[in-house]
């Protein structure tokens, strides 16, 4: 993997645990997880 190719997954990987952590925090794991299902019926 190139390096700038790395510095975004771990950006991407950041952001993903954060967005989760918020979710956890309010109580809202599962309606991210149906937010993150739209999103990717979204995209292909």
């Amino acid at each position: 993997m190139s390096e700038p190719a790395s510095i975004s997954k771990s950006i991407a990987e950041r952001y993903a645990v954060a967005v989760y952590e918020l979710a956890k925090e309010a109580n809202e794991v599962d309606r991210l997880e149906i937010d993150i299902d739209i999103l990717a019926s979204a995209m292909t």
